[in-house]
């Protein structure tokens, strides 16, 4: 669920629509993109969203370029995010990443080991409100002899939006980045990743496309005949990479076609390539950094090329379209119509022997998890975040929400537990105290039958327990099943049962309400009416509280605070999982931040039961 004023990207028919966090209202989202890579020719790409120095020292220059998008190829899960995600939030940028991590699946078909690399990768992201979405391959399928390789593309769709589901995560969108295979095979593969049920399709393709070199035209480029094949795929479209080098420095020509009143109405942007200069595609970058060679990985700051300011110009001058966006069918598989296209449409994905999404665990469940080595149904949620927005806007001034690691989280749910614990046991001694001081001699000369007495329950010595007159309203009276718990119900009728102070069909009602199988509404056990704010008459208290009466007070008291010490330690646990989201316990979503309110309203009831106990003992003693 959406943090309130965030403003979620979603694709919608052939576009991405902005949703508008705090009026519900959505417009044309357009991606104005870099892809932020770094390849050292050493050790392949690096995770560029784990060095929140340098994070830290892009992002406004990206913001003051015109980014909106940046695509990372690498996502190391083991790392955290929270601060690069955050520094992107800040400055208005969306993140598409790759599944893959730091591993290609190449010609591989999908297995295991795959399935936990991208669960990984997906748990790492997924609770970023500014992950746009997560792409499961680049360029997997790079010629036309590699197109059986795309069943094992859409079984990892398919496990991916599964696994997000049963994580209990957002929509991700989730697409594909293909590059341009000869004859139509590239159209052929799009049709057959975004066919089918929803369950197993992609949400968005992305072209790695490079034809439009220096000052270049819509025809001459080709850019016409893809805008005709890609059509009616029904799933936003953009240039994933774009920006032919053949000629230097880059002018970006094709800027203003893309954004143009034609090339918009059927994709949604582009993404240039690259942000950085780098060793293998040298004239590729908008800024150039001391440390290309990888020689060094300290934070710098780079020096900004022609490229940059010639993209920056382009992207100022062009305005993002207003087309309505065009919603279609999902088209139809393809068939093997030509040898080049030999994948039968109808063949079975590939399956995971074992993979069973019945037992993977809700995130919000799986952060308490103590096990480092669990595996993909285990795993804890790593750098998952909230980014709250109070304007509907990614700006400067939204606030910071990301999460610290697991263990940090795992060290704050500890100490939380601790202090939950000592808290507990400090009010049941207060309790106890409580109790003796209040209790009363069993047999006085105003009682001298106090002890018989003492063994009764009040209705067996006055009948039907009635309330006492009071002043007020008479709807004051509640029910008692709103303020005893289940267990503290259990603990009470245990208690009586072991002193004798239930008659027979009290006895019969609690032993329903301890034996109880699947009933989802216990019958609480039989307690005297609880009032609010009452004022008694002094002989109203004489004649209703005797000894045995007080005794059933101080009982009342003391199980009321037994349960004051089990509402603070899951309130002290709601609040360690809140603090790790970066919200107020209250604000959380679903059932946790449900529980925890009503949770505020049991303590505050019981509160002041408590003080009416106190104040009717006062009065007894007065009387006494």
């Amino acid at each position: 669920m959406a943090s309130k004023g965030v403003r979620r990207i979603r694709p919608v028919g052939n576009g991405f629509t902005l949703s508008n966090g705090t009026t519900g209202e959505s417009s044309r989202f357009q991606i104005k993109g870099v892809a932020y890579i770094w390849d050292t020719n050493t050790a392949g790409y690096t995770d560029l969203l784990a060095d929140e120095e340098q994070c830290a020292i892009d992002a406004p220059l990206m913001k003051e370029l015109g980014v909106n998008v940046i695509s990372v190829y690498a996502v190391d899960a083991t790392k955290n995010h929270d601060k690069c995600m955050q520094t992107f939030y800040d400055n208005g940028i969306y993140v598409i990443a790759n599944l893959e991590g730091t591993w290609a699946m190449g010609n591989n078909t999908w297995d295991m080991y795959y399935f936990e690399q991208y669960s990984a990768v997906l748990d790492a992201l997924a609770g970023y409100d500014n992950t746009l979405g997560l792409i499961v391959s680049n360029q997997n399928i790079a010629t036309d002899s590699q197109i059986d390789n795309a069943s094992s593309l859409k079984a990892a769709v398919r496990d991916m939006k599964a696994y997000a589901n049963a994580r209990g995560y957002r929509n991700l969108p989730i697409g594909y980045y293909t590059t341009m295979l000869t004859s139509t095979n590239w159209l052929k593969l799009g049709e057959y990743l975004a066919c089918g049920n929803s369950s197993n399709a992609i949400d968005f393709l992305g072209l790695d496309l490079y034809t439009w070199c220096g000052s270049s035209s819509i025809e001459s480029s080709g850019y016409d005949d893809y805008l005709k094949q890609s059509a009616d795929l029904g799933i936003p479209i953009f240039l994933s990479e774009d920006g032919c080098s053949s000629t230097t420095p880059r002018t970006f020509g094709d800027q203003a076609a893309v954004f143009g009143s034609v090339e918009s109405t059927y994709w949604s942007g582009a993404i240039i390539y690259g942000w950085r200069e780098e060793v293998l595609s040298p004239g590729r970058g908008l800024v150039s950094y001391p440390n290309v060679t990888g020689a060094s990985s300290a934070a710098a700051t780079p020096t900004l090329l022609a490229d940059y300011t010639n993209l920056q110009n382009q992207w100022a001058s062009v305005t993002t379209s207003s087309h309505t966006i065009r919603v279609t069918t999902a088209p139809a598989c393809p068939t093997s119509s030509t040898s080049l296209w030999t994948l039968n449409p109808l063949a079975s994905l590939p399956t995971i022997s074992g993979l069973d999404f019945a037992t993977v665990k809700e995130a919000s469940l799986t952060r308490l998890s103590t096990s480092p080595s669990a595996g993909a149904s285990d795993r804890t949620s790593t750098g998952s975040a909230s980014f709250p927005s109070s304007s509907g806007t990614l700006s400067d001034s939204d606030p910071m929400s990301g999460t610290s690691g697991d263990s940090d989280a795992k060290l704050r749910i500890g100490v939380g537990v601790g202090v939950g614990v000592g808290v507990g046991l400090l009010l049941m001694a207060a309790a106890l105290f409580f109790w003796c001081r209040r209790r009363k001699p069993k047999n006085t000369k105003s009682n001298p039958e106090g002890f018989q007495n003492e063994q009764k329950h009040p209705r067996e010595l006055e009948g039907e327990w009635t309330a006492p007159e009071m002043s007020g309203s008479p709807s004051a009276a509640v029910n008692p099943k709103e303020i005893f718990s289940t267990e503290i119900l259990e603990a009470s009728a245990a208690k009586n049962h072991t002193q004798g102070d239930l008659n027979a069909v009290e006895l019969d009602t609690a032993s329903a309400t301890l034996g109880r199988g699947s009933s989802s509404s216990p019958v609480p056990v039989p307690v005297p009416p609880i009032v609010s704010n009452p004022v008694f008459e002094t002989e109203a208290v004489r004649s209703t509280l005797g000894n045995s009466g007080l005794d059933e007070l101080a009982e009342e008291a003391d199980i009321a605070v037994q349960e004051l010490g089990f509402i603070n330690l899951r309130k002290r646990a709601l609040a360690v999982q809140a603090e790790a989201l970066k919200r107020s316990p209250e604000s959380m979503a679903g059932r946790k931040g449900e529980e925890y309110r009503e949770l505020l309203q049991r303590e505050e009831k019981i509160t002041a039961r408590l003080e009416d106990i106190e104040s009717q003992q006062r009065r007894s003693d007065l009387v006494a």
